[in-house]
C-alpha cells in the first residue's frame, strides 16, 4: 500500500493485491482506478460489517447492544482488503477497535474519501496522518508574503504606530535584528498620510522605510469588544458585527486587483460563550477557501490587565475555536500576554502574537530578564529600572544579552535617564525588550523542533511564580506598578 497525505489528510491511496495481481488507486477529487465506482447505500435489512479476526468478540458485543441481530460479521485479514470491500459496496462498514498503525489505514482512507465515504476515530473526528507536525498543538510553519521572504512561525508581529515601533526607529531596529519581520500597522495611525499614499507607487512597507518587512494592516488598533464580564447582548452584537464586517472585507478583497494576492485573516468573536463562538465560526467558514487564518478575538478589552489574565480563563475558548476550525490555517491572538501564557497558547496551537507585552513593560520602566537558554544565569523574571537600588548598579540589564542596550549601557545609567526623564530611557529599554522577546520566540521554535517545549515552559513558569509573589508582597516604593511621567500615563 502507498499513501500520500498533505497536512495530515490522505490525498492519494494505492492498494495492490499480489495474489490477484491487481491494483486499485484513488486521488481525492481528481481521479480513481476503473474498478472503483461511487456506491449507493447497500440495500438490505442486515448490516454487513467487516472486521479483523483478532477482535471479533469485542466488536460483536458492541454490535449486539446496538443492533441486536440485524447485522452480519465478515471476518477478513488486511486493512487494505477490508477498506476495498467497503469501497466496492460489498459491506456497509469497516470497524477496528484496537490500536493500529496509521500507515496501515492511510491508503484505504484516501480511497474511501474519494468515493464520498469517511474514515473517523471513535469520536467521529478525522484521522490525522501528520508525521512530526502536530496540527492541534505546538507546531512550526512557514509564512510567505513575497517569494524572497519566508518567516517561520510561531512568530511575533512588531506593533507599530504610524508605521514605527514605539520609541524605536527602523534604523535603530536594524541594530536589534536584520531578519525580515512582520509589521502590524493600524491604518488609523496613518490617516494623515492618506493623500501622500494615493500618489505613492510603492508598498506601504517601502513608504515607511522598511522595504524588507511584511505588513499586517488593520483598520483600527487591535481592540477587543468583549471580555469575561460582557453581557450576552454585547457578545451577540459583537458576533453580528464581525460577520457583517468580514463579509464586506471579503467582497472588497475579491473585487480588488491590488488585494487579490494578500493573506486574509478572519476574526472569531463570541466572548466567553461557546454558542456565540460556534455561530461566528459557522458564518465565517462559509468563505473558508478565501481565508488564510483566524484571529481569536474578544478575549479581553486590551490594556495592561491582560498581562495578568490567568490562562485558565481563556483555555476553553481558545481550544474550542482551534478544534472547530480548519487546522491548516494560521491562528493568532493579540494582546500583552506574559511569556508563560504565550507558551501555553503555543502549546494549544497558536502561531502568531504581537509585541504589546514589550511596550507595556517599557512604559512602566521594566525590562525582561528571564533566562531563555538553558545555560543562562538569571534569578529574576523582570526588573524595574526605576527602583533606587539600581542607582549605582553598573552591570547590564541582562549579563548574557548581546543587544545594543546591554552591550553599551548599564542599569545605573538607564535608572539615571529615567530619573531625569530623558527620552533615551524608554528607547534603550524597548530595544532590550524587543531583542529579548525575539530571542524568546526563536527559542520556542527550536524547542518545538527538539520536542523540549515543556522544559522551557516549566523553567519560565517557576521564575514567573516567584516574580508574582514578589510583586504582591512588595511595598509601593519598592516596585511601582503605576506612575506618571512625560512618557504618558500608565497603569
Amino acid at each position: 500500500m502507498v499513501c500520500v497525505a498533505v497536512k495530515g489528510r490522505p490525498i492519494v491511496g494505492v492498494i495492490h493485491r499480489p495474489f490477484s495481481n491487481s491494483t486499485s488507486w484513488a486521488w481525492v477529487n481528481k481521479a480513481k482506478s476503473r474498478d472503483l465506482h461511487d456506491q449507493a447505500s447497500r440495500n438490505g435489512e442486515t448490516l454487513k460489517i467487516i472486521v479483523s479476526r483478532s477482535h471479533r468478540g469485542a466488536i460483536e458485543e458492541i454490535l449486539h447492544k446496538n443492533f441486536k441481530k440485524k447485522y452480519q460479521l465478515i471476518i477478513a485479514a488486511g486493512a487494505g482488503y477490508k477498506a476495498l470491500e467497503l469501497a466496492k459496496g460489498h459491506v456497509d462498514a469497516y470497524l477496528h477497535i484496537t490500536a493500529i498503525k496509521k500507515w496501515d489505514i492511510c491508503a484505504g482512507n484516501a480511497v474511501i474519501n474519494s468515493l464520498g465515504g469517511t474514515m473517523t476515530t471513535k469520536d467521529n473526528e478525522e484521522i490525522d496522518y501528520s508525521d512530526g507536525y502536530n496540527v492541534r498543538g505546538p507546531r512550526l510553519g512557514i509564512l510567505r508574503g513575497r517569494k524572497e521572504i519566508e518567516i517561520e512561525t510561531p512568530i511575533v508581529l512588531l506593533h507599530t504606530q504610524g508605521g514605527h515601533i514605539p520609541h524605536v526607529t527602523h534604523e535603530v531596529f536594524k541594530l536589534v535584528s536584520e531578519k525580515p519581520q512582520i509589521l502590524q500597522i493600524p491604518l488609523v495611525s496613518m490617516h494623515n498620510f492618506q493623500e501622500t499614499l494615493e500618489y505613492y507607487n510603492g508598498s506601504i512597507s517601502q513608504f515607511i522605510g522598511s522595504k524588507d518587512s511584511l505588513t499586517c494592516v488593520t483598520l483600527q488598533d487591535p481592540n477587543g469588544d468583549t471580555n469575561r464580564t460582557s453581557a450576552s447582548k454585547r457578545v451577540s452584537k459583537a458576533v453580528e458585527n464581525t460577520i457583517i464586517f468580514n463579509k464586506q472585507c471579503l467582497n472588497r478583497h475579491n473585487n480588488s486587483e491590488i488585494l487579490k494576492d494578500t493573506f486574509v485573516m478572519a476574526p472569531i468573536a463570541g466572548g466567553y460563550c461557546l454558542k456565540s463562538r460556534q455561530k461566528c465560526i459557522e458564518a465565517i467558514l462559509k468563505n473558508e477557501n478565501a481565508l488564510n487564518g483566524f484571529l481569536i478575538d474578544g478575549l479581553h478589552n486590551n490594556g495592561p490587565e491582560v498581562e495578568f489574565l490567568p490562562y485558565e480563563e481563556i483555555k476553553d475558548i481558545v481550544e474550542y475555536v482551534i478544534k472547530n476550525t480548519p487546522s491548516d490555517k494560521l491562528f493568532s491572538v493579540q494582546g500583552c500576554w506574559n511569556p508563560v501564557n504565550v507558551l501555553k497558547l503555543v502549546q494549544a496551537g497558536i502561531d502568531m502574537f504581537d509585541t504589546s507585552y514589550c511596550r507595556i513593560l517599557t512604559e512602566r520602566s521594566a525590562a525582561m530578564t528571564f533566562p531563555i537558554e538553558d545555560d543562562e544565569q538569571s534569578d529574576t523574571f523582570e526588573i524595574n529600572l526605576r527602583q533606587s537600588k539600581y542607582v549605582d548598579d553598573f552591570t547590564p540589564i541582562l549579563a548574557s544579552c548581546q543587544c545594543l542596550s546591554c552591550s553599551k549601557y548599564s542599569r545605573g545609567y538607564i535608572h539615571h535617564l529615567l530619573t531625569v526623564q530623558e527620552l533615551l530611557a524608554p528607547v534603550l529599554i524597548m530595544i532590550h525588550n524587543i531583542h529579548h522577546y525575539l530571542r524568546f520566540f526563536g527559542k520556542i521554535r527550536d524547542c518545538i523542533r527538539n520536542n523540549t517545549l515543556n522544559n522551557l515552559e516549566h523553567r519560565i513558569m517557576e521564575l514567573y511564580k516567584i516574580h508574582q509573589e514578589n510583586v504582591l508582597s512588595a511595598k509601593p516604593d519598592e516596585e511601582p506598578r503605576s506612575f506618571r511621567n512625560n512618557f504618558g500615563d500608565v497603569e
